[in-house]
């Protein structure tokens, strides 16, 4: 008696693995749905889908209140400066002082050279 070829032999082990995974996947199937129609006696609602690729949940868009770079980082008017302590005009934030090392109020010459005043 001759044995079958290695070809045969993986072509069987392939049908074999085929059918175990399809009858694991409609036992854990049957299970899934049987915990969703649970959840749905109590009050959630679920959907089991098939898919074969990846699902990813989408992204949040970002809430922007104005597409205008320049609007949406201007200091506000009526709040001073938390490191100067005082308002100017146009107004200024800590964001004005990033070019300074140690960070402290503008002199009287950086007020003018930055073309602003103090209120």
């Amino acid at each position: 008696m001759k044995q079958p070829a290695t070809i045969e032999t993986w072509k069987e082990f392939e049908r074999q693995r085929i059918e175990m995974r399809e009858q694991l996947r409609q036992d854990a199937m049957s299970r899934a749905e049987q915990a969703i129609a649970d959840l749905a006696e109590i009050g959630f609602h679920y959907y089991l889908g098939d898919t074969e690729k990846s699902v990813r949940p989408a992204k949040r868009a970002k809430q922007r209140t104005s597409t205008d770079k320049s609007a949406r980082h201007k200091p506000s008017a009526d709040k001073p400066c938390l490191i100067c302590e005082y308002r100017t005009d146009p107004p200024h934030d800590r964001r004005s002082h990033r070019m300074q090392k140690r960070k402290r109020a503008f002199t009287d010459k950086e007020l003018e050279a930055a073309r602003m005043t103090r209120v």
